[in-house]
């Protein structure tokens, strides 16, 4: 999370009062906030006051669905899987 919420100068009115979060690698994922200020990066504030700066790109103000949104490599699910299965948490 980016929390300097000095870091954009380019405001911009959306019009809207509350924003979601719809990169779900992002650890805000799903999540609901009202809007303080929009420009490239978007302030948002949190249930308890306070002020985080999030991308826009992580929003639904400019989200863009990626591939592959997992951090994980694909060789290291497969590990997991494999692992999984391996102590019997999955079944085949």
């Amino acid at each position: 999370l980016g929390l300097n919420v000095d870091a954009t100068t380019d405001d911009e009115h959306t019009g809207q009062d509350y924003i979601f979060i719809k990169d779900p690698t992002h650890a805000l994922y799903r999540g609901r906030f009202r809007v303080e200020k929009v420009g490239r990066k978007v302030v948002l504030v949190l249930c308890n006051g306070a002020l985080i700066s999030v991308p826009k790109n992580s929003t639904n103000l400019g989200y863009i669905k990626k591939g592959n949104a997992s951090k994980l490599s694909n060789k290291s699910v497969k590990g997991l899987i494999k692992l999984a299965t391996e102590i019997g948490v999955i079944c085949q």
